[in-house]
């Protein structure tokens, strides 16, 4: 196993993962082989055009993908005081400017610490970008079931409709369901559309952004998860969306099943670990909570439900500057959301039940 040290980050060049202070970082494989790709040549500049070749070997790529990836490895360096941590280079590309050295191959250390720290996208166009670059091609095989796949533009529309649910906003849960029909139309052969049409209800119902009862959303998730699971027994999504239906609907142990079974069939769908951690969270359970919202929260990082459920749950366990953090980070990743007042504010109670 190739490790490298890089400032303070180790990066597993096998696994394309990073991990700082023995945890892992929500970053893109892309983006973590851009800055591979900059260690290999220990502080020498490396030429857009190489760069492109090695993290996008199949082409069909724009210049501005690469400077995303840059972008935001820049801001995981500052997030953990090390600069910018990549120079610009006139005219020919990026150099790494930290230390970077190869250590002897070996597994990466995993001390039982509960902070977690992570590296969000900004919002806006910026955000959709980076949404499309992590959950590009094969997303939706490889985080809902072996028979989840999708044709053409529909592979798009799905994760773009992702994107916009993921804000937890109104308008966004809205644009999701545009998206989520265009999905349904493409591929009525698959439960994909159907799992995520059932995810936009639950969360019209669950934030009342509808013109309509709540219930009457939750039926119609309801219906969309059973369409999605006649299609696909085993979609991961569409056992989440009905476990979290039958919580609202006060079935809770069908709920509870319904969740855990989507977590061991997919136990890489982050949805299902959100849901389940923030039921821990409503149960006075903050300390288990905090593990299934981590989990969720590397595996998911645009959501803003998952960093804005991490601050409850921090905040439950009185870690004040921690719930701060991830609140500040919710409204960073959503701005269009009502900004969240600060742990102990006599406001705060309304905005965990958010």
């Amino acid at each position: 196993m190739k490790i490298y040290r890089i400032g303070p980050f180790r990066l597993n060049a096998d696994r394309l993962t990073l991990h700082a202070d023995g945890k892992p970082l929500a970053l893109g494989p892309r983006v973590v082989e851009t800055l591979l790709a900059l260690a290999e040549q220990a502080g020498k500049p490396v030429s857009k055009t190489a760069l492109l070749d090695r993290v996008w070997p199949d082409g069909f790529v724009e210049e501005s993908n690469l400077a995303q990836n840059v972008y935001v490895l820049r801001k995981t360096f500052r997030a953990h005081g090390a600069g910018d941590g990549i120079e610009t280079v006139p005219r020919v590309g990026y150099r790494l400017i930290v230390p970077a050295q190869r250590l002897a191959e070996g597994p990466i250390p995993n001390p039982h610490a509960w902070r977690h720290v992570r590296t969000i996208a900004t919002a806006g166009a910026l955000g959709l970008l980076a949404a499309i670059l992590t959950f590009g091609p094969g997303y939706t095989r490889a985080h809902h079931g072996s028979r989840a796949t999708l044709p053409g533009n529909a592979q798009r529309d799905y994760v773009v409709g992702r994107y916009y649910w993921n804000q937890r906003t109104g308008d966004g849960v809205r644009k999701s369901f545009a998206y989520f029909a265009r999905v349904i139309d493409a591929a009525p052969e698959s439960a994909l559309g159907y799992a995520a049409m059932a995810d936009a209800n639950v969360t019209m119902g669950d934030y009342c952004f509808g013109t309509h009862r709540p219930a009457v959303y939750f039926a119609r998730a309801r219906s969309y998860a059973e369409k999605a699971l006649s299609i696909d027994p085993d979609s991961a999504s569409a056992h989440a969306a009905l476990g979290f239906t039958e919580l609202h609907g006060g079935s809770v142990e069908f709920g509870l099943d319904e969740l855990r079974h989507a977590i061991a069939l997919d136990p890489s769908y982050a949805p299902a670990h959100e849901w389940y951690g923030i039921w821990l969270v409503r149960r006075g359970y903050p300390d288990r909570a905090l593990s299934e919202l981590h989990t969720a929260a590397t595996l998911e990082p645009l959501s803003v439900s998952t960093t804005k459920w991490l601050g409850v749950a921090a905040s439950r366990l009185q870690r004040t500057a921690d719930a701060a953090m991830y609140a500040r980070q919710a409204q960073e990743l959503s701005p269009q959301r009502r900004p969240s007042p600060p742990p102990g504010h006599p406001h705060w109670a309304n905005f965990e039940n958010t």
